[in-house]
């Protein structure tokens, strides 16, 4: 473990300055804060997820973008930098929401569309009815529990967040959709709902990230009026920064021009500021840029005259803006109900960025700007190659950069001495266990307890595993085995001299390589991957 480097403070305490009163930050803690066992009661819970963000589009963690209030609570809290998900949103939220592998909760796969069932079992496309969720648990220690922002775990009913323990929920039950309104023109339906009741965005004024927020706080003011008696747990779902590119012109503005020196310049930039804190080991090989992203210099001739390309970073960079904005506004409803100091507040990604092109959807309304009402673009794999700085690969894809988000944690009566670095590798799974042993519940889950992390101690040693659209993964130690499904080959990386995955060991290393496959195999038996009608899962090396 590492105390955040000095340039991760001049970030945090540079961006608060630079964002003015409008965004307060969470109050600092001294080194004074002591363990979760000195704590009297069980601690309210805001678990607070992204989508698709970048590893280096956070403030601190080298971006530039302004994001002082993550920015706070990594300096007065902890700050996890190898924190593994899903690769995709749906196994990602099923693995949040219940503590088990995504397959154990029938989200092995994407979600199952309206009218679109599947055969039970690991890829059924929505949350197992007989695994509990977060709020089921968490009501056995007296909480209420709220959800405001994305669900994505079940388009039909009764398979909302309602009906599976939240006391009030508010957001987009469905996948990706425009921040401005509910387009009726897409290829699947969109539904948004309020506590189970249709829900449709008024005509004008409205913006999801803004509304995700301004529920939340509607709720936690209801809970402070009726319910004070009670914890709190509020699941804060941001669709940001997500693709369709959209925000507010104004926030837009505040990064014009930042991006127009290109790609390669700002993966540069991230780079060197994550090495600079300490993030970054010193001499650690970087992956070169990948032959489907062109230097900027030499893109094409019509790229070249293209502004929309610092366009879409630009309103890309405004949405993870708008996103740390509307967090502090939650976070200055828990201090003004007086439990900021025994507030536990977690904050990670469902997956890396997305390299998509959403230009084939037809979508974008001609005359329309990108981050405007009407216009639906995406960032695409270039500015995606620049946000997951320096890692490699993108959302889906079981790389670093498919896989590994930053996550905060932030209790000032439960971590002891803040501003620290634990660069243990944890995972999604982890969130569940956490909170059920912060409020004194047991359970038989597939991740663990954060709790010693936050008092300084070792958290215990595990072996991690992924398998998603026949990809496949498992990590132990600083071990890490990759399966290309399209090579039908597994590549090996040591991890701790190689954390980007450039050298490939696998054949010089073959023992190591055998027993982590072996391992796998084992692990996707249990799961039920190879068994399922829903996908023909090849076994690897068949």
């Amino acid at each position: 473990m590492r105390r955040l480097g000095p340039l991760l403070v001049a970030l945090a305490v540079a961006a608060v300055a630079a964002a003015g009163c409008a965004r307060t930050a969470p109050e600092a803690v001294g080194p004074e804060a002591v363990g979760p066992e000195a704590v009297a009661a069980p601690p309210n819970v805001v678990v607070v997820l992204a989508d698709d963000l970048g590893f280096s589009d956070l403030g601190l963690m080298g971006s530039g973008i302004a994001t002082p209030v993550l920015d706070s609570l990594a300096r007065t809290g902890l700050l996890f930098p190898q924190a593994y998900n899903g690769a995709k949103c749906s196994p990602s939220r099923a693995m949040l929401m219940t503590g088990r592998s995504a397959h154990a909760a029938g989200m092995g796969d994407a979600i199952a569309g309206l009218g679109r069932e599947r055969p039970a079992g690991p890829y059924q496309g929505y949350l197992d009815p007989a695994v509990p969720t977060l709020a089921e648990r968490l009501a056995e220690a007296g909480y209420r529990s709220y959800l405001s922002g994305k669900w994505h775990l079940g388009e039909e009913r009764p398979r909302w967040p309602i009906e599976r323990g939240f006391d009030r929920t508010f957001g987009l039950i469905s996948g990706a959709s425009s921040y401005y309104t509910l387009r009726t023109d897409q290829r699947r339906v969109r539904q948004m709902t309020l506590d189970g009741a249709p829900f449709a965005p008024p005509a004008s004024g409205f913006y999801m990230t803004h509304a995700f927020a301004d529920t939340a706080v509607a709720f936690l003011r209801e809970h402070a009026a009726e319910h004070a008696d009670r914890p709190f747990a509020l699941y804060l779902a941001f669709t940001a920064p997500h693709w369709p590119l959209h925000a507010p012109e104004a926030t837009v503005q505040k990064y014009a021009g930042r991006y127009d020196d290109g790609w390669d310049a700002e993966r540069a930039r991230r780079t060197a500021a994550l090495t600079e804190a300490g993030l970054v080991p010193e001499g650690a090989p970087l992956p070169g840029r990948p032959a489907s992203v062109p230097a900027w210099a030499d893109r094409s001739d019509a790229d070249r005259t293209d502004a929309d390309w610092p366009r879409r970073m630009e309103v890309h960079a405004a949405m993870v803006d708008e996103m740390d904005a509307a967090l502090g506004r939650v976070l200055a409803q828990v201090r003004a109900m007086g439990v900021a100091e025994n507030t536990l507040v977690l904050f990670t990604s469902d997956n890396g960025p997305s390299a998509e092109d959403v230009t084939e959807r037809g979508l974008d309304w001609p005359g329309t700007r990108i981050g405007e009402p009407g216009s639906y673009a995406a960032f695409r794999e270039p500015w995606a190659y620049a946000a997951n700085a320096p890692l490699r690969r993108y959302k889906l894809e079981l790389e670093e950069g498919g896989i590994r988000a930053p996550l905060v944690a932030h209790w000032p009566a439960g971590i002891a001495r803040s501003g620290r670095v634990d660069a243990t590798p944890v995972h999604l799974v982890d969130v569940l266990p956490t909170l059920l042993a912060a409020s004194g519940l047991e359970g038989d889950l597939d991740g663990v307890s954060l709790l010693p992390a936050f008092r300084g101690d070792a958290l215990p040693a595990r072996t991690l595993y992924w398998e998603y659209q026949n990809r496949a993964a498992v990590r132990d130690g600083d071990w890490k085995a990759l399966y290309d499904p399209e090579a039908d080959a597994w590549a090996l990386y040591d991890l701790a001299a190689d954390p980007f995955e450039t050298r490939d060991l696998a054949t010089s290393e073959p023992a190591r390589l055998a027993g982590l496959t072996a391992r796998w195999l084992a692990w996707a038996d249990g799961q039920g991957v190879f068994d399922h009608p829903r996908r023909a899962v090849q076994r690897p090396g068949s």
